[in-house]
């Protein structure tokens, strides 16, 4: 019975050692298990990092876009400035191209008078100004330079020295292309009279078009007096 009860005593601590072990392997697994857990964390943090990373060059693509957008529209605003700049300057030229005007005067050399026959060209040989250089001094003639709405202006001066009052002192016209258009007759009513006379005309003119003022064809001779005796025209539109 003594032997019996030793042996039935060994049975207990040999059971409790048992559970000893099992509980030991159960820590062993829950601090390995939370090692992984770790490990797990932390690959999963890495991979957070790798997943956000895109998002973040993403957001500096945005950006360099934006940028790249703006240096775009800065390019476009600057191409638009120079359209705009090189419009101005063809305009400019065009306007200057356009710019057309003259001023003469009779003024015949060592003389304050021409006598002329009919229908001949008043030849202001004095010129005050000549934009667009239409106008020959030497020959009386305008040509059209350019195409548009031009007004012309002229003025006549003639005196009677005799009583033969049978003819016009002074006339002159205007003529396009040899065909007279409007006319400025300059008429005294006593001898020695001085008289002036002058018209306008506004009209359309081709480019190439000759202008002129001339006697008028109603006399066969006119005496025109020097000075205030003018051809005057200016481009309107």
């Amino acid at each position: 019975m003594k032997i019996e009860t030793n042996a039935a005593g060994q049975t207990t601590p040999i059971g409790l050692k048992s559970r000893v072990e099992v509980v030991e392997k159960e820590v062993t697994n829950k601090a390995m298990s939370s090692a992984l857990k770790s490990k797990i964390e932390s690959v999963e943090k890495g991979l957070h990092s790798v997943e956000t990373m895109p998002s973040s060059l993403q957001n500096r693509v945005d950006s360099l876009e934006k940028k790249l957008g703006s240096v775009e529209t800065t390019s476009d605003d600057i191409e638009s400035r120079v359209d705009s700049m090189e419009s101005s300057i063809s305009s400019l030229v065009l306007a200057s191209a356009r710019k057309v005007s003259f001023s003469a005067q009779l003024r015949p050399e060592g003389a304050n008078a021409v006598v002329l026959m009919k229908e001949r060209i008043i030849t202001c040989n004095h010129v005050f100004y000549n934009d667009g250089s239409g106008y020959n001094e030497t020959r009386g003639v305008f040509t059209v330079p350019v195409s548009g709405v031009y007004q012309f202006i002229f003025f006549v001066e003639g005196a009677q020295n005799d009583d033969d009052f049978s003819c016009s002192t002074a006339a002159d016209a205007l003529y396009v292309d040899g065909k007279a258009q409007t006319a400025a007759v300059a008429e005294p009513m006593h001898v020695q009279q001085n008289t002036q006379a002058g018209n306008a005309y506004i009209s359309y003119f081709r480019k190439g078009q000759k202008v002129v003022i001339g006697t008028g064809s109603s006399c066969d001779k006119y005496t025109i007096f020097a000075y205030r005796t003018t051809f005057s025209g200016v481009l309107l539109n």
